[in-house]
This record gives structure tokens, sequence and C-alpha cells, in this order.
């Protein structure tokens, strides 16, 4: 006879049983708890680039303030991309606003407001990607 202690290999190791993980009774995973450490690596990791790029460049939005906003107001897309595109942008959230309270009050079918919400995300996106392209000079640095 040994004298060994331990858990005897007659006995159940587990009083209730739980579905697997990978199953489909499986209860729902929370996983907020990665996305935010992801989050975290994402901003760490990121930080330095950031600091080192305004060290080089400055803050972009500093350029804002001397501005010569006679030039801007005469030739808008060659001086003054930046605000053109924001305010090119604010339309368009403007124009889904505009959608979205005609789609509530029944003024406009739902085809219509999808056709509608359609060209208008498109033209979101062409529209922004076209005066990166064409009017800013470097749009990395602002």
């Amino acid at each position: 006879q040994s004298k060994r202690s331990g858990y005897p290999p007659s006995r159940p190791m587990h009083r209730n049983s739980t579905p697997s993980y990978l199953s489909a009774e499986a209860k729902i995973q929370n996983y907020r708890g990665f996305f935010n450490l992801a989050m975290i690596v994402l901003v760490v990791s990121n930080f330095r680039l950031i600091l080192d790029t305004m060290g080089r460049h400055g803050f972009v939005l500093d350029q804002l303030a001397s501005a010569d906003w006679s030039k801007v107001a005469h030739h808008p897309f060659t001086e003054g991309p930046f605000v053109v595109g924001m305010l090119v942008l604010q339309g368009f959230i403007i124009n889904t606003f505009v959608v979205e309270w005609l789609l509530s009050r029944y003024k406009i079918g739902e085809k219509m407001g999808m056709t509608l919400h359609f060209l208008n995300t498109h033209g979101t996106l062409i529209g922004s990607c076209v005066i990166v392209w064409r009017f800013i000079d470097s749009p990395v640095k602002g």
C-alpha cells in the first residue's frame, strides 16, 4: 500500500458540467478587456511618433491663426484646402440629417432614402479624396 495523498480517481473532478467555450451552447463572452488593452497598446506605441511629428512640423491647426483669409476667400481650394474640406464634410453631415428627417416624416420612400444615403456616403468619400489628392501638397504633414 502506498501512502499517496490526492484526489482519488474514482470520484468525479467537476461537480457540474458546463459547455465548451467553442460550442454553440456557451454563454456570450465579453471581450471588452481585450479591446481596452488593444487601445492602450495602440496609443502608447504611436504616442512617440505623434510627439516627434508635432515637434518637427508643428501643430496643423496653428496654421489657421496665421492664414491670410483674404487669399482664402478668393481662392479657397488652393489657399485653404483644409478649411474647405471640413466645410464640405459638414455639408454632407447636414445632408444626412435632412435625409433622415425626411424619412422620419414619411416625405420620401425608403428606397429613395437609401439611394440618397448611398450618394451622400460616396460623395463624402470621393469629395474628401479629391480635395486631398488635388489641393493638399503634403497630406501627411497637414
